[in-house]
């Protein structure tokens, strides 16, 4: 781990007190009570299960707020009376506050009944996280002694609560009784609808690309945190209150169960019996909705159930330590610094409603939720936009790859097609080589047999003229064969063939032949056109030039700016002083070298005849 590791280390602790600190132990007031208007903390009360004010009943003095957990065991209904001096004033509305109340109240002034937040029968109207404010008439109010009562009824007796209340002209009530309503109820109303949307999104993203299974955990945690903070705004319950509590308690359970998925898979380094446990805890979760009565489900739900929870909050917090530790990711610090408020402000919802701490507070778990939906939703659209970057890019790629593998493909089929076609060719040179072998060639061999036996002139021409003739037709023959390829090879086949004719003539014969690169211009058909070139000026040079030397020498020479291999055929002989005997065989000779592309040039003098053929590298 390195400094700069460390270094965030230490703010994460630093930041972890300050949220401890300001959650837990400061004295901030987030709801400012009413300008210029005193609390009402003493009154009085008694028990009584009555719709409308008592008219008996002992009445006992009692300081707010009055939390029904430690002064009112058992007891579900609660009246208030609060008898108070007030002027009419100006103003023509009044009103009564109650910052926070659990879970239902209606409000009486000098008898007459001013308003209330719902149904008292089952199931109660719950407005345990949002303000009430009752106006009515300063008609109502008489100079002097005023009675004001405040009927509270609670689902269940242990969450029974009435804090600190006032009573006033409405003008001076709505300013602080808005900024709560917004916080507690409106602002929350919208949030849940913005993560239901982004669920629905999410949803898609999933249903998109299923092999990514982050997206569908994620969609369950938005969609189980969502109808969690259903209990903070819905008033009018839609079913029993049993069912109701089981509910909430099993959706916050089964949303934090999400949230260690997510981050096994986020991060990369998934614990499976960790996992398997979880599991076994979300089944667990189910029962609550088994239990027979509202306490059980409070009493397992908030003690047993929530303490899974902090366990399973506490191991998510340093799972993401250590993968921190492991790899110093930013993300995983963002994480941090999300997960760090939702523990905190988790454990401080769990001691509240265990009544460890002044319920009057309210439940504040939902707004650690939403930087935490935020982060993990813009971490999901980076890792969506990422994959569709990805596969554009692709697409874009796509066209280039398929025309270069189009081009491979054609590539592959030339070399195929011709390695079909040359196999075709060596099959029909090695047919033509057997006929002319055996067929013509066999015959002239034949003839030149039967002239050994007689004599004369004659008899010597035409033997001599069928020995051209054998020789000529196995140039032909070594032309076809495909295994002379290069020069090298060509030349030494030219040099045996000619062995004999060399051997009979009076003229010294040598071979100069030097290292020759590759040539592209020797190829199967231009193989028979170099070989006669240079047997023409072979069979000049021994019939015409009255030379004692005749050389063949090859080499590599540069000519306008290009490589190219000469074959020279020089003599020492009388030149070409008359052309007529042989201007046919020139003529020849020019013709097939510009039918393969070469150059052929002639210089004749009295000092000898040079024959040079250039092929291009």
């Amino acid at each position: 781990m390195d400094k700069k590791q460390r270094l965030a280390l230490l703010g994460l602790f630093i930041y972890w007190l300050t949220v401890n600190y300001l959650t837990m132990g400061s004295s901030l007031e987030f709801f400012p009570a009413p300008d210029d208007v005193l609390p009402i903390e003493q009154l009085e009360y008694q028990y009584n299960r009555a719709l409308l004010p008592p008219q008996a009943g002992e009445w006992r003095e009692i300081s707010l707020p009055d939390d029904w957990y430690t002064n009112h065991p058992d007891q579900t209904d609660v009246w208030y009376r609060i008898n108070a001096s007030l002027s009419r004033g100006d103003d023509s509305v009044w009103g009564i506050y109650l910052p926070s109340v659990a879970h239902n109240a209606a409000a009486f002034v000098n008898g007459v009944w001013v308003g209330q937040g719902g149904e008292f029968s089952d199931p109660v109207s719950r407005h345990h996280n949002e303000p009430l404010l009752f106006e009515f008439s300063n008609d109502l109010l008489t100079e002097g002694n005023n009675e004001i009562l405040i009927h509270v009824k609670s689902q269940y007796y242990a969450q029974g609560l009435l804090d600190s209340l006032y009573i006033a002209p409405s003008y001076q009530l709505y300013p602080a009784y808005a900024w709560k309503h917004f916080w507690r109820v409106s602002f929350i109303t919208w949030v849940t609808v913005a993560m239901l949307v982004m669920a629905c999104i999410v949803l898609a993203f999933y249903l998109v690309r299923k092999q990514d299974v982050i997206y569908g955990i994620f969609f369950i945690e938005l969609l189980l945190w969502s109808l969690h903070n259903f209990n903070l705004f819905i008033a009018d319950i839609p079913m029993n209150a049993r069912y109701w509590e089981a509910f909430i308690i099993g959706t916050l359970g089964w949303t934090v169960i999400a949230m260690v998925f997510f981050n096994h898979r986020f991060v990369g380094y998934p614990v499976a019996w960790i996992e398997r446990a979880c599991i076994a805890i979300a089944v667990l979760g189910c029962g609550l909705f088994f239990l027979p009565s509202i306490d059980l489900v409070y009493v397992v739900g908030y003690r047993f159930w929530d303490l899974f929870l902090v366990i399973l909050g506490i191991y998510a917090i340093f799972y993401l330590l250590y993968a921190y530790i492991k790899r110093a990711s930013i993300d995983i610090y963002l994480m941090l610094l999300v997960g760090i408020p939702m523990l905190v402000f988790g454990f401080h919802d769990i001691l509240l409603v265990n009544h460890y701490i002044d319920k009057s507070e309210g439940l504040i778990i939902q707004y650690s939720v939403i930087p935490a939906a935020l982060l993990f939703s813009w971490f999901l659209l980076k890792r969506f936009v990422t994959a569709i970057n990805h596969a554009e890019y692709l697409n874009l790629t796509l066209e280039e790859r398929v025309e270069n593998r189009e081009q491979e493909l054609s590539t592959q089929f030339e070399k195929v097609r011709a390695l079909e076609h040359e196999r075709v060719l060596s099959s029909e040179r090695e047919r033509m080589m057997r006929d002319m072998h055996d067929g013509i060639g066999g015959q002239l061999v034949a003839l030149v047999t039967m002239l050994h036996g007689h004599s004369g002139d004659t008899f010597r021409k035409v033997q001599r003229k069928i020995e051209e003739s054998i020789m000529d037709l196995r140039l032909v023959i070594d032309s076809l064969d495909p295994a002379i390829h290069d020069l090298a090879t060509l030349l030494g086949m030219l040099r045996y063939r000619l062995n004999d004719q060399l051997d009979d003539s009076p003229i010294n014969f040598y071979w100069s032949m030097s290292d020759l690169p590759p040539c592209k211009s020797v190829t199967i058909s231009s193989t028979l056109h170099i070989a006669r070139i240079i047997q023409e000026a072979i069979t000049n040079s021994l019939k015409h030039s009255q030379a004692n030397n005749l050389e063949v020498e090859t080499g590599v020479m540069g000519v306008d700016g290009a490589e190219h291999v000469y074959i020279d055929i020089k003599d020492d002989g009388i030149g070409l002083l008359d052309s007529s005997g042989h201007g046919h065989g020139l003529k020849n000779m020019q013709y097939r070298a510009e039918k393969i592309g070469a150059q052929l040039h002639i210089g004749s003098d009295s000092q000898g005849t040079l024959v040079r053929l250039m092929l291009k590298i």
